[in-house]
């Protein structure tokens, strides 16, 4: 799905990833606005480099609760429980590919896809 796509609440997307020509099954998502609180919370959220080879450091204005990866089909891949503003993860023995990571912080959750080279 290409990341210009507007999102529409309540509208089911259907993605793949596509890695030298290989393309995956598609994967139904359900399009969600959050608007509100995690808007606040997540107003100092980066992460880097996107895409990454082996490290990527994960850093918010408030403290980062906890990290889990997954794969882009769902799949639980690592969970880090954090308690710290920053956080440099070696994600080296990941293969390339699209993964998402849900990174939880004042009770809120955000999720952002990132890229392993």
């Amino acid at each position: 799905m290409p990341e210009t796509t507007p999102i529409v609440e309540g509208v089911t997307y259907y993605v793949s990833q596509t890695i030298d020509d290989c393309e995956s099954e598609f994967l139904s998502v359900l399009g969600q606005l959050n608007l509100g609180v995690s808007d606040f919370t997540f107003a100092g959220l980066s992460y880097y480099p996107n895409p990454l080879k082996d490290v990527l450091t994960v850093s918010n204005n408030t403290s980062i609760e906890r990290i889990a990866i997954y794969s882009i089909s769902g799949q639980l891949i690592r969970n880090y429980d954090v308690a710290l503003s920053e956080i440099t993860l070696n994600l080296a023995d990941l293969s390339r590919g699209m993964y998402l990571l849900e990174i939880t912080s004042d009770g809120q959750t955000k999720t952002v896809k990132v890229v392993k080279q």
